[in-house]
């Protein structure tokens, strides 16, 4: 039944956004409907969003994992094509989200470990979050890298560098 619901909302949210970008006719002087119409939008790419997390588990848990291969290869194509369209953000911000997805990922393979042998049927559903983490992580190390200031990059971590002056003492 969730697809149903889901597939009625996608429809929904489809049915808004035709209304509000017919109210604003490609008007750019209809400033009153822009905010409607970007609103409608997000809607509607929630409403996607919601429904291809829903097929995949659905097709994780048949054994259909080609997908989440495809979108993990994707995501990792997507980090060697530049900067992405104006970040919002920090490197900061970035960084931090970075590292909370790399745990994520972390924490869900530990748990796809212990369910293969305990609940291997859970697999799929771990499997699906993992490729979700996977692709939010190469988008934000993306918007790190994009971030980043030159002093960031290009000093690396320097550990017990000793000159032969400080051996001598």
């Amino acid at each position: 039944m969730t697809v149903l619901d889901q597939t009625k909302t996608l429809a929904e949210s489809a049915l808004q956004m035709l209304y509000a970008a017919k109210e604003g006719g490609g008007n750019p002087k209809a400033q009153h409907t822009h905010d409607a119409i970007t609103e409608a939008a997000q809607l509607m790419k929630e409403a996607v969003d919601d429904i291809m997390v829903t097929l995949n588990e659905a097709a994780s848990e048949v054994g259909l994992v080609g997908g989440m291969v495809d979108a993990i290869a994707e995501a990792m194509s997507k980090l060697d094509e530049g900067t992405p369209p104006e970040p919002k953000g920090t490197f900061v911000d970035y960084q931090t989200t970075v590292v909370k997805y790399s745990k994520a990922i972390a924490v869900t393979a530990q748990e796809m470990m212990t369910k293969s042998v305990t609940n291997p049927e859970e697999l799929g559903g771990l499997a699906s979050q993992m490729t979700s983490d996977y692709g939010h992580l190469a988008l934000q190390g993306q918007m790190a890298a994009a971030t980043a200031e030159p002093e960031e990059v290009s000093h690396p971590p320097q550990l017990f560098l000793f000159s032969q002056d400080s051996q001598k003492g």
